[in-house]
């Protein structure tokens, strides 16, 4: 038991917690009528991470259920979450044994989170009553006291045992390339001297104004010794400060900066939301990541327009398609060619293959002067097909070579042409490691010659040699190299396997389940709480 005396004769003011005056870190959406605008599908298939302006890289959705989870699990190894108990000659003591903390997000208006402390039996309570001048003493049985906290997010210092154990998380000995932050309820400036009194149990008791001044006393102390033990710890995120540097191959893809929000959950898009401890637990709160140090949206926040978890899905990690594909798949498959990402699905390279006939120049010029070819055209189209609702990416590519003659036959201007196309196709699947992060399957076939098709066509009226053909055939069979595509499914399992970890304090790790794209073709991952 720790002497309220001893802790207030060390501080120069008696630490009773202030409203806090600066601007919140979250933003609560504060306009049910916005809020429901343009709601047609409430699926989770039907997300965006589109704002009226702008459009925010990477969301991670987590529900008021599973962030409650995490606290159960952050109850075991935190030893100030787990009882209360504080001695004050003059005003009054308690102790008490707790339960696990539960918080409750605010989706509308702007209210704040509320934390719900959980007490347990066989605990008492005691305090100064002025009027009869006496102690008393009360029973702290199945108390649930209600507060308001602001949620904020703090930087991790590096050097810190809480950097460390989320650097080791990530997999990287390189501190300095990181920016950790850990979300956190700030216990610390918690209102006790106004909890929420109608959401507050207190079986069988009368409050008394002796009572919520004494309450007040000891729950700041507590929350002091809570907030300096990370008790109100809802998670930990990370940005890279090196974006170029983090990964060689995917510049675009880690973070660079993170804010937070809540989010509501609509059953149907004529509902309304939610809020509370167990009807609302499948209200979320968002983290929204910008990439490659870009400006968050004027707004910055996420309108509704769908739910991002469900009851089976607490959890979901969202990789938005600009990054996914645009700034990392594409340059990983095919190099900084000019390759863009279009809304039809489809995405062609400027690039072009241009074939010369073996042999000296003068040589060449001899056989194409000889055989009257007067061109030889090339062309490349790759195309990328993502199936809305499902994992995979087909990816095919065709390269054409035509060529064309024009000869003089008894004063008759003859044309005629061959064409030799190489064809590939390949379905890639993304698929999740439940230990933590995705993989990239990739059924490439043992041989070249199995993944690539090449075939001839030739007019009517084509009567050059056939070694003019063939020995084109041969160079575009030796150029059918799959390397890129092979190193191109490493490098992005890699990065996936370290980008996107959002880790929860205690014991437990996230387990990664089932992946899909959606209308917008974002890459949506499950995310459970194993612990």
């Amino acid at each position: 038991t720790k002497k309220l005396n001893d802790i207030i004769s060390s501080k120069s003011t008696i630490p009773i917690p202030a409203e806090k005056t600066s601007t919140p870190t979250v933003t609560a959406l504060n306009s049910l009528a916005t809020l429901q605008e343009a709601t047609t599908s409430v699926d989770r298939g039907n997300t965006s991470v589109k704002t009226p302006t702008y459009r925010f890289s990477m969301v991670y959705a987590v529900s008021q259920r599973l962030l409650n989870q995490s606290f159960q699990n952050l109850f075991v190894v935190n030893e100030t979450l787990q009882a209360i108990n504080y001695d004050n000659d003059a005003t009054g003591m308690i102790g008490s044994e707790l339960m696990a903390p539960n918080i409750s997000l605010p989706v509308v208006g702007a209210d704040a989170p509320l934390w719900y402390m959980n007490f347990g039996v066989g605990g008492t309570f005691t305090y100064y009553e002025l009027k009869s001048k006496k102690m008393v003493q009360v029973p702290t049985d199945n108390w649930i006291l209600v507060f308001r906290v602001n949620l904020v997010a703090t930087n991790v210092a590096s050097g810190t045992d809480d950097h460390a154990a989320v650097m080791k998380a990530i997999g990287t000995k390189s501190p300095s390339d990181y920016r950790i932050t850990r979300s956190e309820m700030d216990l610390r400036t918690a209102p006790f001297q106004d909890l929420r009194w109608d959401l507050c149990k207190l079986p069988g008791l009368n409050i008394t104004n002796d009572m919520k001044v004494a309450l007040n006393l000891v729950l700041g102390v507590w929350a002091n010794d809570a907030a300096d033990s990370n008790a109100g710890t809802l998670g930990y995120v990370w940005t890279t400060l090196s974006p170029h540097g983090a990964y060689s191959n995917a510049p675009a893809f880690p973070p660079t900066d993170q804010i937070f929000q809540t989010y509501p959950y609509l059953a149907n898009p004529t509902s309304v939301p939610v809020q509370g401890l167990d009807i609302g637990e499948d209200k979320m709160l968002l983290y929204l990541g910008m990439t490659q140090y870009m400006s968050f949206p004027p707004e910055r926040a996420l309108p509704y327009k769908a739910n991002w978890t469900t009851p089976n899905i607490p959890a979901t990690m969202c990789i938005g398609s600009a990054v996914f594909f645009d700034s990392f798949l594409m340059r990983s498959m095919y190099g900084n060619d000019g390759a863009v990402w279009d809304e039809k699905q489809f995405f062609r390279g400027n690039g072009v293959w241009h074939h010369m006939i073996p042999g000296s120049t003068t040589g060449s010029q001899m056989v194409l002067a000889t055989c009257g070819i007067r061109g030889i055209t090339t062309e490349t189209a790759n195309s990328m097909v993502v199936a809305q609702g499902g994992n995979s990416i087909t990816f095919s590519g065709v390269s054409t070579v035509t060529l064309t003659t024009e000869i003089v036959v008894f004063g008759v201007h003859q044309s005629s042409s061959s064409t030799i196309k190489n064809t590939w196709n390949i379905t890639m699947t993304v698929d999740s490691i439940p230990a933590g992060g995705l993989q990239l399957n990739m059924n490439l076939p043992a041989k070249d010659s199995d993944l690539f098709k090449i075939t001839t066509s030739k007019s009517s009226s084509w009567i050059q040699p056939d070694s003019l053909v063939n020995q084109i055939v041969s160079d575009l069979a030796r150029q059918s190299q799959t390397n890129r595509i092979r190193s191109a499914a490493q490098e992005l399992q890699t990065v996936l396997n370290g980008t996107g970890k959002f880790i929860f304090p205690g014991c437990g790790t996230l387990m990664y389940g089932k992946a899909m794209f959606n209308n917008e073709k974002h890459l949506l991952v499950e995310v459970s709480y194993d612990g």
